[in-house]
């Protein structure tokens, strides 16, 4: 589902972006459109902007979902196509996502060069999950091969980036998730595996097959 134009319009302002387009394919959000994206985007006196402004900030964030359509659990994941970690955890939520997870992908580029191009082309897809799978499972030889991307791509990745700074974020992955009480709650990095399934997912721990994830068993 594409963002809306006054959603996007909303959004572009709140971070500073000049709205000189919006997006309409290749970008996906919250399934209700009628949302309002008004969230406050100043974060001043948070030493961690991970409270519920923050989490309608993700909400009105450039997202494509996996997952459960029907979801159990939510859970916002930034991530950079060149992060390795955030290979390790796509690799270890793939067993959840057919158990009642819902993971929202938030596409970002900072790592190395390589990340911007294959980013935007995440973002200009038609069907970016499939085209998110690809590259993950494609991780180890370098990703998938990038095309040139739209320029609604470009302006998604361009949004998520500055998002993932307003957020001051250190690093990928970056997974935002409520916790048992409701409270909003990050983690930065890769969690061990016991911890990304009974904190983060908050759902039983499942088996792990994947031999990329023998070392951290």
């Amino acid at each position: 589902m594409s963002l809306t134009k006054p959603r996007m319009l909303v959004l572009l302002a709140l971070l500073g972006i000049p709205a000189v387009w919006f997006l309409t394919t290749g970008a996906y959000g919250p399934e209700d459109d009628t949302a309002s994206a008004t969230a406050d985007f100043d974060f001043e006196g948070e030493e961690t902007p991970i409270g519920e402004e923050a989490w309608a900030a993700l909400e009105d964030a450039v997202w494509f979902a996996e997952g459960s359509e029907d979801p159990k659990r939510v859970v916002y994941v930034f991530l950079d196509p060149q992060c390795p970690y955030c290979n390790l955890l796509w690799r270890a939520s793939l067993p959840y996502l057919e158990e009642g997870l819902q993971v929202r992908n938030i596409v970002v580029a900072y790592l190395t060069p390589e990340s911007t191009p294959q980013a935007a082309a995440i973002l200009s897809s038609d069907h970016p999950q499939a085209i998110h799978a690809e590259h993950q499972q494609a991780y180890k030889q370098g990703g998938i091969q990038t095309d040139e991307a739209s320029e609604a791509g470009q302006r998604a990745l361009e949004v998520n980036n500055a998002l993932f700074a307003k957020l001051d974020i250190p690093a990928t992955p970056a997974i935002y998730f409520r916790d048992e009480t409701g409270e909003v709650q990050r983690v930065i990095g890769f969690p061990e595996l016991s911890m990304l399934a009974t904190d983060v997912f908050r759902m039983p721990e499942l088996p792990q097959t994947d031999p990329a994830l023998a070392h951290y068993q």
